[in-house]
């Protein structure tokens, strides 16, 4: 006698292991497999959104503490004054700087000299050269930067060969 095939699924007939019409039993695995994971996924991310939301937060917060630490070294040094040879009135600073230039021993440009007081006529303090003159000068001095270059890197080449040496 031939036994009635059961419209639902599994042994019992419970419609809820009925496979859909169609489908095979490993489509429809795959199907419930895929959705389960999207279900951990789903689960796990809104962890994961607090987590970057936290991250950004504290980020946030660092940038800020940084900005205030900067805005109060600005006020630290706006109260604290700085140089006096840069918060003094101008001829003030350029007296300081004269004399340390002096110290130094160090030609100094008489600015007041050279700035003139008439804006429309020539300066009289500002020597005057030929142009072939100011040519000549300027590739002499070319000429001496070029040879200070040549010291220069020598020095470099020397400390080079120290170090190559003492390792």
């Amino acid at each position: 006698m031939p036994v009635k095939k059961k419209e639902h699924g599994s042994l019992t007939g419970s419609k809820r292991y009925a496979a859909e019409k169609g489908k095979s039993i490993e489509e429809q695995t795959q199907e419930n497999h895929a959705k389960a994971v999207e279900k951990v996924k789903a689960r796990f991310q809104k962890p994961a959104d607090a987590v970057n939301a936290v991250v950004d937060g504290v980020r946030t917060v660092a940038q800020g503490v940084k900005g205030v630490e900067r805005a109060a070294r600005t006020v630290k040094q706006a109260v604290s004054g700085g140089s006096s040879t840069v918060t003094d009135n101008h001829k003030e600073s350029l007296s300081k700087a004269s004399e340390i230039a002096s110290e130094y021993g160090i030609k100094e440009i008489e600015i007041g000299d050279l700035l003139g007081s008439d804006p429309y006529s020539a300066d009289a303090n500002i020597p005057e050269m030929k142009a072939a003159d100011a040519n000549r000068e300027k590739l002499k001095i070319q000429r001496q930067n070029n040879a200070l270059e040549v010291r220069l890197e020598k020095i470099k080449q020397g400390r080079k060969v120290v170090s190559v040496a003492t390792e």
